[in-house]
């Protein structure tokens, strides 16, 4: 029906708004309204979601701006902690990697020039000591690192770009948007992600601007209101189906009801016209006015209108058997005047013969 038909299409679109939030695209926009975030994209791989911008300065040098990103759940659970949480507790989520947040990443955007062996060391040193596993893993990282490097002349020019996804499995380098490889190690993503977040991360600026763009701001509760809408609209949902399938059994019900009224009347018509009972000794038809249709409840109210058209229609039907009959019954009578006055010429026709 139409009125299901509305309801499924509100919670279509219901469902699909869980999926966007216009609280994340304001923040993320704040983000990419500065100046350092403005050289980076909003989201990576159309799933990884921009959480904050920084610099990497060595002494009074800056080397490069970094960004973070992160998945919608991920994004979600630093938004949960208040303002004022410490960046190992709200940042744990960028680390915990699962099923439905399994990767994050950083884009490392060159604004200073470095050879290939000082950067890839520069980055090797600051995972070793975050990491428990082996140092030849990291030699490994370093390697991806320099390896990309190498291809562009030996030289991280400015405006070279590194990016490193971070996972359970390990991390994979790309240098200038071309794979190097992965560092298949477990543990050394959360590693590199401690290089960024931890206690005493390589960019200060980073973690403050993912703290103070997402702790707080809003997201859950945002969650929560359009869940919230979709258990409403599930129930308008639910509710008019209800009403439709009612609606369908009463039809079913009546028109059932029509077949066997039907049934009856051939019965009755079958019958010779004595046994036949009269159309004004059939029950009263009962058809409630407009005021009792008004103050009726919805299914009943659509019980009483389709009972009503039911009747309406009994009555027609009724009406013109009636008239056949009487149609019928008067083609008798004259058939039988008919046959008695061919009876009667056929005995005069002696009489009249003689005469």
């Amino acid at each position: 029906s139409l009125e299901t038909a509305r309801a499924e299409k509100s919670l279509a679109e219901a469902i699909k708004d869980t999926r966007t939030s216009s609280v994340v695209e304001s923040k993320i926009k704040l983000l990419t309204d500065t100046a350092i975030g403005a050289a980076f994209d909003r989201k990576l791989d159309g799933e990884l979601y921009l959480v904050g911008v920084g610099e990497r300065k060595k002494s009074f040098i800056k080397v490069y701006n970094v960004a973070m990103y992160c998945s919608r759940p991920a994004l979600e659970a630093i938004a949960s902690y208040p303002h004022g949480e410490n960046a190992r507790v709200a940042l744990s989520a960028a680390q915990t990697f699962h099923s439905s947040s399994p990767t994050t990443s950083f884009v490392l955007k060159m604004t200073f020039k470095a050879d290939a062996k000082t950067i890839a060391g520069a980055i090797a040193d600051s995972v070793k000591p975050r990491y428990g596993g082996l140092a030849s893993d990291v030699r490994e990282l370093e390697a991806l690192i320099f390896e990309g490097v190498k291809k562009k002349g030996r030289q991280a020019t400015k405006g070279t770009v590194f990016r490193f996804d971070c996972s359970r499995e390990g991390v994979i380098v790309s240098v200038d948007g071309i794979v190097q490889g992965m560092a298949r190690f477990e543990g050394i993503g959360s590693a590199f992600v401690d290089v960024f977040t931890d206690d005493e991360p390589v960019s200060p600026q980073l973690v403050n601007s993912c703290l103070e763009t997402w702790c707080g701001s809003g997201i859950c509760q945002e969650k929560e209101k359009q869940w919230k809408r979709v258990d409403a609209l599930t129930t308008q949902v639910e509710d008019a189906r209800s009403k439709e399938e009612n609606a369908r059994k009463v039809v079913e019900d009546l028109e059932v009801k029509q077949k066997a009224g039907m049934k009856n009347k051939k019965e009755v018509f079958a019958q010779p016209r004595s046994n036949r009972p009269m159309l004004n000794d059939a029950e009263p038809l009962t058809i409630p006015n407009d005021v009792e249709l008004l103050t009726m409840p919805n299914e009943a109210r659509v019980l009483a209108q389709a009972e009503e058209a039911f009747n309406e229609e009994h009555l027609k039907i009724a009406e013109a058997e009636e008239r056949r009959r009487v149609e019928e019954a008067a083609k008798q009578d004259e058939e039988d005047a008919r046959q008695r006055f061919a009876a009667i010429e056929a005995k005069l026709m002696p009489f009249k013969e003689k005469a």
